[in-house]
């Protein structure tokens, strides 16, 4: 719920400012009153969170979500002022900035959020030690033009109460004043301030309406969730973990000091329905629990006693467990410190075996232009050097040899052409002037001609099986030996057209030893003196 009550004399902090670029929502509420679980949801929303976290233990199994330097840091602040965070007496003083310790402190504080959160343009911050420390904190921030927000939890301090009994020891009435102390305390000093109360049962009945109200009463800009997001947010607000729950009828048995905590609770429960009621009530109780102070004073000192020794013995627990969590922290780097040498070995034997590739492909063209005797045609470089390039680079070696044997298949193809082209220009010439046999033998010739087109087509078809076998690598073993019995076929059908053209030789043969013998016959010397005359008269008509 957004506050709406404005006290004049304390300047807001939604004034413009020059550093509105750093935003921080602050966490005040008491211990067990779920501001671990408000957090972790500001967490999962979009918040960041410190770098440096205290560790879940049995009090709290999902985590505290507080930083462990700045918890430290208020455990400090407190010994040296002579308190402690369950201490019922006023702090911090009102006069506090004149205490020496007070500069210190600030400057102290700030360096942890700098070394914390580092340059998080929007962080939340939480220690239920943090109600106490509300006046120091806002000048913290302040000092390090942080924007802040302030989000105060409200859960029944009945549940409160004993749930710190079971945790912490902490007798009932103590944990109700405890309760109410840090009520009081958080209230005043984020008063006049923009804030907002989040109730416990609230937020675990209905959390995506709570961060909705949130949103917009607090002016946050979340980004958009995910679903992932939603279900990790469902699997964390587990109401099963709730162990402690209590109807507000049961006030009526707990005698007077009930009657300021009762009071106080529906004051809190209305502001966290989104009606903030006056702080009189508020105001009144925080005047009598001042003024009673002396009658609780001897009360609460010998309880106050005997719980430091059982706090000593927690807190020694818990860094036992601090311990052990930065012993697995360490083992952590030294795992991740080896994945990267492992990643790093990788890399370098990727780029080992890219050079190798590499190596292989200029190996490749180097031979092919040995195999051919001369720079062999563009387009067939060009097509075999891209199947080698689109090539895996343990697929390369293989694809290489096989087109090394394509390569020398295609040069006895071409060197077959050449001499079959000669020939068929050979047969030509010497058919020249022939008579009908010759013009037959040329057009045999002709017929050989295409079907040495027809091979040089199929020749290139297989060209381009080879090219679909360097994109179906799997096959390419299958492709090479098909390529490869064609070729027997092919030199098969080379062989018969030899015979074929040896046969059209042996025929020309026959016709010029014909003509020899017509031409040394009596018949053709006898007709010699016509064919002069014929000739002669040929010359008289061509003038």
């Amino acid at each position: 719920m957004k506050s709406s009550d404005t006290d004049p004399e304390r300047p807001r902090d939604d004034a413009p400012s020059e550093h509105r670029h750093r935003r921080a929502v602050l966490v005040a509420g008491v211990h067990r009153s779920g501001t671990s679980a408000a957090t972790r949801l500001l967490n999962l929303a979009g918040l960041d969170l410190p770098r440096t976290m205290m560790p879940a233990n049995d009090a709290n199994v999902r985590g505290y979500f507080e930083s462990r330097p700045i918890y430290e840091a208020h455990e400090a602040l407190f010994r040296e002022a002579g308190t402690t965070w369950d201490d019922l007496s006023p702090f911090p003083p009102s006069d506090w900035r004149s205490q020496p310790w007070a500069e210190e402190w600030i400057d102290r504080l700030a360096a942890l959020v700098d070394s914390e959160f580092e340059d998080s343009p929007f962080f939340v911050l939480k220690d239920p030690r943090i109600c106490r420390l509300l006046p120091i904190w806002s000048v913290v921030l302040e000092r390090l033009g942080i924007e802040v927000v302030y989000l105060l939890t409200v859960r029944n301090p009945l549940e409160v109460a004993s749930s710190l009994k079971r945790q912490y020891g902490i007798r009932h009435h103590r944990a109700l004043l405890l309760w109410l102390d840090h009520l009081i305390s958080a209230e005043r000093a984020s008063r006049g301030r923009r804030r907002y109360f989040l109730g416990y049962d609230e937020l675990l009945r209905d959390w995506k309406s709570a961060l909705e109200n949130m949103n917009r009463d607090l002016d946050l800009e979340l980004p958009p969730r995910t679903a992932d997001v939603d279900a990790e947010i469902e699997a964390f607000l587990d109401g099963r973990l709730r162990h402690h729950e209590f109807d507000l009828a049961e006030f009526e048995e707990e005698g007077p000091i009930a009657d300021w905590v009762r009071t106080a609770y529906l004051w809190a429960r209305k502001a966290s329905e989104g009606t903030e009621p006056s702080t009189k009530p508020l105001d009144a109780i925080a005047t009598a629990l001042a003024s009673s102070s002396s009658v609780f004073g001897p009360l609460l000192a010998a309880e106050a006693a005997d719980y430091s020794e059982r706090s000593d013995a927690t807190s020694k627990e818990l860094f036992s467990q601090v311990a052990a969590r930065e012993k697995l922290s360490n083992q952590l780097i030294r795992v991740q410190e080896a994945r990267e040498q492992l990643v790093a070995r990788l890399n370098e034997r990727e780029r080992e075996l890219s050079r190798s590739t590499l190596w292989i492909r200029n190996l490749f063209s180097y031979a092919v232009k040995t195999r051919w005797g001369e720079p062999p045609p563009g387009d067939l470089m060009r097509q075999l050097l891209g199947i080698l390039q689109a090539a895996k680079p343990g697929e390369v070696p293989e694809l290489a040899s096989a087109g090394l044997r394509w390569v020398d298949g295609e040069r006895e193809v071409s060197e077959l052409r050449t001499e079959l082209e000669e020939l068929q220009t050979r047969g030509v010439r010497e058919a020249s002037g022939q008579d009908e046999t010759i013009q037959a033998l040329q057009s045999e010739c002709r017929r050989l001609g295409a079907e040495l087109d027809s091979s040089v087509r199929e020749g290139k078809a297989y060209a381009t099986h080879l090219n679909d076998v360097g994109t179906r690598l799997a096959l390419a073993e299958a492709e090479i030996s098909g390529r490869e019995a064609r070729a027997a076929e092919m030199d098969t059908e080379i062989a018969c057209q030899r015979v074929q053209i040896a046969d059209r030789e042996y025929a020309i043969d026959k016709l010029e030893k014909r003509l020899a013998r017509i031409e040394s016959s009596r018949f053709w010397r006898w007709s010699s003196p016509v064919r002069a005359v014929g000739r002669g008269l040929r010359a008289l008509l061509d003038r």
